[in-house]
């Protein structure tokens, strides 16, 4: 394969559809590019040249700082842990860094700050102050580039914001650095953690998604990259809660996790669909 270069990226996000001045949330994997000359740099460049000066570009950069899972969350040193594009973005000039210690979103663009803002650690990581909602509020596209739509965080922001029980039921407790370079304990309501079915390729939600007809696709070198409103992510996952409110857990009668959140959602699933009938109407 040859060596893929950033002018011939930002050719296929062009192709795409990606547009100036638009607001952009990153999910990505180099690796599905094959070979590119600059590397992650080469793709980051691309997507600032894609949405240009006015635009807005955000990557997730999640540490998931849980204690005793992974190190203390300090918002100029903790590692992403969601790729290396997202690790590189993170040391770009101008980039914003979000503080919340499992969940922290970086953006670069007029609207960063705005974005990035207000979500305060002991704030749920995809609540209704997070910088999901302030991208659903400014109709931002999510791209998945080579990733395929096993990492779309969009996925939990509908599992927040319904109140779902298997993510209700849990607090994270996780590990911050202060300003004063003291660790400090912190503790947040609706932690994401467990399994989905969606964390693994063919799921139910990921194919749904794909025949809604709502996402647009063009390969650049070896990728294929993908493209969404965050906005119609949002309509077509609560539509298909409506139709199976467990849709998002796994079949495996051997997943401890998903089998007993089924039964929490069994329980409350009159609850659940008012929820669904009057959230779905914000989309």
């Amino acid at each position: 394969m040859e060596m893929l270069t950033k002018k011939e990226i930002a050719s296929g996000l062009k192709g795409l559809g990606v547009k100036k001045g638009g607001i952009i949330l990153a999910h990505s994997s180099l690796k599905s590019f094959g070979k590119v000359d600059g590397g992650a740099d080469a793709v980051i460049d691309a997507l600032l040249e894609s949405v240009g000066k006015t635009g807005t570009l955000c990557m997730p950069t999640n540490t998931v700082s849980l204690i005793g899972v992974n190190p203390p969350f300090h918002p100029l040193r903790s590692v992403s842990k969601v790729g290396i594009i997202t690790e590189y973005f993170r040391f770009k000039k101008g980039v914003i860094r979000g503080v919340h210690p499992t969940h922290a979103v970086c953006a670069l663009g007029p609207a960063a700050n705005q974005i990035v803002s207000g979500h305060k650690p002991t704030d749920s990581p995809c609540g209704r102050k997070s910088a999901f909602k302030k991208l659903i509020d400014k109709d931002a596209v999510v791209l998945f580039l080579g990733c395929g739509l096993n990492p779309n965080t969009t996925n939990h922001v509908a599992e927040d914001w319904l109140g779902l029980p298997y993510i209700t039921n849990r607090r994270g407790v996780a590990a911050l650095v202060d300003l004063k370079n003291n660790v400090k304990k912190v503790s947040f309501p609706n932690e994401p953690g467990g399994h989905r079915d969606f964390y693994t390729p063919g799921s139910k939600i990921n194919r749904i998604l794909t025949e809604s007809g709502k996402i647009k696709s063009v390969k650049i070198g070896g990728a294929l990259v993908q493209m969404i409103k965050i906005r119609d992510i949002m309509s077509v996952v609560l539509s298909a809660l409506k139709a199976d409110p467990a849709v998002l857990l796994c079949d495996d009668t051997g997943c401890k996790f998903c089998s007993e959140s089924k039964q929490l959602v069994l329980r409350d699933e009159e609850k659940i669909l008012k929820r669904i009938d009057s959230l779905i109407k914000e989309f």
